[in-house]
C-alpha cells in the first residue's frame, strides 16, 4: 500500500464520526444498580459470565457485576444477553459502574472521530466521506488579503461616551446540577479552553494531551447545558484553544505553539452537525507577516456572520466570508497585546488603544467615542462591556478603570494587585466584576470580595460561572454556579456594617518613610512627591499616622537581557549585562505589610543618540528609577488584612471557596 494510500485508509478509520450503525439496536433505558443510589441513562451490549456491557448515550462503554444490578435489571439483562454481540470486559474498579478500557475517551486514547492533521503529507486533501453518510465538512483552505483594506482611525463621533442602555437583556438560566464529563486519557490531559454557544444552552470544552515524546492531540467535547448530555465529541492533531462559537454553530478556534511547533497565525472554523464533527475551513489571515503580527490571540464572530480577529501586534481586522475566500472589511490600530471585548448582542466593541480607551458601533463600523487613561500605565489590557451596556472597565494586570456608559464618567480607578488567570474580564451586573476567570470584585466599594479557586477553567453562561473541576482516578465535571453566590453577597452584607473594615481610605493620616532609599540626597525629593500623590488622593500626610508609606531602593543582581535594533531579525539580538536595581513602595500596617509596589531600572526599549552604543545607553541607566515613585499608583482603599494572613497578603480577597465536583465549598 502507498504512503497516500495508507495515509487515506487511516482517515477514512478515524472520520467515523459517531456512526449510528456502530450503536447498538437496542433503545435507551435507564439503569439502576441493587441499591438504588446509582442510575445511568444506556443501552445493553452484552453480558458475559457475570459481567454486563452498557454504551451510555455519551458515547462511553461502561461495565457493572450483574450481581450490582437491580433485581428488575438482572432479569432484562439476562433476556437481552443472546442478542448481543460478544465483547472483551475488564474488571470493575471502584465504582459500580466503571468505564470500559480503550473504548472511550478514559482510555489510551480520546474517544470520537478524528479530523486529519492540517500539516500532515496529504492533509490538505479533502478527507473522503466517512461511512454511513457522516458529515465531514468541506475543509477548505480560505485565502485573504489586507491589500486595499479601511484603514480606520479611532476618531470619535462624540466627545461623551454614553450609549443606550440595553434593557432587553433577559438572563438564561441553567440547572444547578454538576454535569459528568468524559474521563481524561491521561495525567497528561488539561481542559484548556470553554466556549457557549451565543444563542443554545450549548458548550464546547477543548483539552489538551501533550504527553511528553508524543504528538499532542485536541480533544473537543461537546454537550447540552440543559440536559447535561454530550451531544458530540472528536480530536484533532496538534492543539488549538477556543475563540468563539457562533449561532449558526461555527467553532472558531486558533492553533498554538508547543515546543516551538504549531501555527500560531492558523485559525480554523470547526462544525457540529448531528453528532459529527468536521472542519469548515482553515485560514491564515496574518499570512506573510512577521513578528507580532503574526500571532492571533483573539477573535469573535458577529450574529450576522462576521469574523473579528486580532494579533499581538493590536491589529483589529473585521472579515467577511465570500465562498472560499475571507474579505477584509476595515481594521484599526489598538495596543499591543490587548483584548478588545464584544457586547453580548453583537452591537458595540470596546478597546484599548494608546493612551485611550474607545467603544466602536459594530454595525456602522464607527467609533461612537474614547476616553482618556493618559498617565496611567495599563499593560496585557483587556475591556469588558456590561451586557446592559452601562458599565466598561479596563484591566491592565493590577488594576481596572471603570466608566459608567450613561453619563461617559470615570467612575472608578481600583488597584487590585497582580491577578492570575487569563480570562477575559465578565461583568456580573452594574457592581461585580469577575477578573481572571475567579476573582470577584465589588466596584462600587473597591473590594476583592471572593475568590473561587480549584477550578481547571471557567467561563460563563451569562451569568451562570461554568466551572470544569477535577476529580478521582482522572474524571471531571461541569459545575455551575450563579455568581456572586448567596454567602459572598451575605458576608459584604456584614463587612460593611464593619466602621473599620478599611485601613486606607479618604481622610485617613499617613506617614511617610523615605529612610530605605539608598541615596540620602534623593529623599527629600521623593517625599514631596509622594506628599503630592497622597494628597491628590485625598489623604492627610503627617509625621505620624495609623499607616505608614515607605519608599526603598536595593540593589539587585546583574541581568541578562536581549536588544536588537527595529527591523532586525529576533535571532540578531544580542545580550548585555545590566545591574538591576529595585524601587519599592509599601502599605505598613501594624507592623504588617499591607500593600507594595515595586520597579527595576532595565529598559524595555533604548533610544541611541548619535554614535551611541548600547553598553553606553545602558550604562546610564544602571541606577534606581526614582521616577518610579512619582509614577507608580497607589490605592485609594486598602482593607483590613485577616489575623493570620501573612505579609504582603492584602490584596487576597475578603473571602474564598473551592469549586469541587460538589460544589462550592
Amino acid at each position: 500500500m502507498t504512503n497516500f494510500a495508507a495515509w487515506l485508509s487511516w482517515t477514512a478509520g478515524l472520520l467515523l464520526v459517531l456512526s449510528s450503525s456502530l450503536l447498538p439496536a437496542q433503545e435507551s433505558r435507564t439503569w439502576t444498580d441493587a441499591t438504588g443510589k446509582f442510575k445511568i441513562e444506556a443501552k445493553f451490549v452484552s453480558l458475559e459470565g457475570t459481567k454486563v456491557t452498557l454504551l451510555q448515550t455519551s458515547g462511553e462503554e461502561i461495565e457493572i457485576d450483574l450481581s450490582k444490578l437491580s433485581p428488575g435489571d438482572r432479569k432484562h439483562a439476562q433476556d437481552l444477553a443472546k442478542k448481543a454481540s460478544e465483547n472483551p470486559f475488564q474488571v470493575k474498579e471502584t465504582s459500580p459502574f466503571a468505564p470500559k478500557a480503550g473504548k472511550s475517551s478514559t482510555g489510551g486514547s480520546p474517544a470520537g472521530p478524528s479530523m486529519p492533521d492540517r500539516t500532515a503529507p496529504g492533509g490538505t486533501e479533502p478527507a473522503p466521506a466517512a461511512g454511513n453518510g457522516t458529515y465531514t465538512g468541506r475543509d477548505a483552505q480560505l485565502t485573504s488579503s489586507v491589500d486595499g483594506v479601511t484603514e480606520l482611525l479611532l476618531t470619535p463621533q462624540s466627545d461623551k461616551l454614553a450609549l443606550p442602555r440595553n434593557d432587553a437583556v433577559v438572563d438564561r438560566k441553567l440547572p444547578s446540577r454538576g454535569i459528568a464529563l468524559p474521563k481524561k486519557a491521561n495525567f497528561f490531559e488539561k481542559a484548556n479552553s470553554m466556549l457557549v454557544h451565543s444563542s443554545k444552552p450549548e458548550a464546547v470544552v477543548l483539552y489538551h494531551i501533550a504527553p511528553p515524546g508524543q504528538s499532542p492531540i485536541t480533544r473537543v467535547v461537546v454537550l447540552n447545558l440543559e440536559t447535561g448530555k454530550i451531544t458530540a465529541q472528536g480530536q484533532v492533531p496538534n492543539l488549538y484553544t477556543g475563540v468563539a462559537y457562533g449561532s449558526d454553530g461555527l467553532i472558531l478556534v486558533r492553533q498554538v505553539e508547543h515546543h516551538g511547533k504549531g501555527n500560531k497565525g492558523l485559525m480554523e472554523g470547526w462544525i457540529v452537525k448531528g453528532k459529527d464533527l468536521a472542519r469548515e475551513w482553515s485560514w491564515e489571515p496574518a499570512k506573510g507577516q512577521s513578528g507580532r503580527d503574526e500571532e492571533l490571540v483573539w477573535g469573535e464572530i458577529l450574529p450576522d456572520g462576521r469574523v473579528l480577529t486580532a494579533n499581538e501586534g493590536g491589529k483589529i481586522t473585521c472579515w467577511k466570508t465570500e465562498g472560499d475566500q475571507m474579505k477584509a472589511l476595515w481594521r484599526l490600530q489598538a495596543q499591543g497585546s490587548s483584548r478588545p471585548d464584544v457586547t453580548r448582542d453583537g452591537k458595540y466593541m470596546a478597546i484599548a488603544a494608546d493612551k485611550q480607551c474607545a467603544v466602536m458601533d459594530l454595525e456602522s463600523g464607527e467609533v461612537v467615542a474614547t476616553v482618556p487613561t493618559t498617565g496611567r500605565h495599563l499593560p496585557w489590557p483587556r475591556m469588558a462591556i456590561s451586557a446592559e451596556h452601562s458599565r466598561m472597565a479596563c484591566f491592565g494586570f493590577d488594576k481596572i478603570i471603570v466608566w459608567d456608559l450613561q453619563t461617559g464618567e470615570e467612575i472608578r480607578e481600583i488597584a487590585t494587585g497582580p491577578i492570575s488567570g487569563g480570562a477575559a474580564p465578565l461583568w456580573l451586573d452594574d457592581d461585580f466584576l469577575l477578573l481572571g476567570g475567579h476573582l470577584l470584585v465589588d466596584v462600587k466599594n473597591q473590594l476583592r470580595l471572593w475568590d473561587y479557586t480549584g477550578a481547571e477553567m471557567t467561563t460563563f453562561y451569562d451569568r451562570t460561572g461554568l466551572f470544569v473541576v477535577g476529580g478521582p482516578s482522572q474524571s471531571s465535571s461541569l459545575i455551575p454556579i450563579a455568581l456572586p453566590h448567596p454567602a459572598a453577597k451575605n458576608f459584604l452584607a456584614r463587612a460593611l456594617q464593619d466602621p473599620n473594615l478599611f485601613i486606607l481610605k479618604e481622610g485617613t493620616q499617613v506617614a511617610i518613610d523615605v529612610s530605605g532609599i539608598q541615596d540620602a540626597a534623593q529623599q527629600a525629593a521623593i517625599k514631596d512627591k509622594l506628599t503630592a500623590k497622597l494628597t491628590q488622593r485625598g489623604f492627610v500626610v503627617g509625621t505620624s499616622g495609623s499607616i505608614i508609606l515607605k519608599a526603598s531602593t536595593e540593589s539587585g543582581k546583574s541581568e541578562k537581557m536581549s536588544y536588537r535594533s527595529f527591523g532586525e531579525a529576533p535571532w540578531n539580538a544580542k545580550e548585555y549585562n545590566v545591574q538591576s536595581y529595585i524601587s519599592r513602595l509599601k502599605f505598613v500596617w501594624n507592623g504588617k505589610d499591607v500593600w507594595e509596589g515595586s520597579g527595576n531600572n532595565i529598559p524595555g526599549f533604548l533610544s541611541l543618540s548619535k554614535d551611541e552604543t548600547i553598553e553606553q545607553a545602558l550604562k546610564k541607566h544602571e541606577k534606581p528609577n526614582y521616577h518610579f515613585f512619582e509614577h507608580c499608583e497607589i490605592p485609594k482603599l486598602l482593607t483590613k488584612p485577616a489575623e493570620n494572613a501573612a505579609a504582603g497578603s492584602s490584596t487576597a480577597a475578603l473571602g474564598k471557596s473551592t469549586v469541587t465536583i460538589s460544589g462550592l465549598q
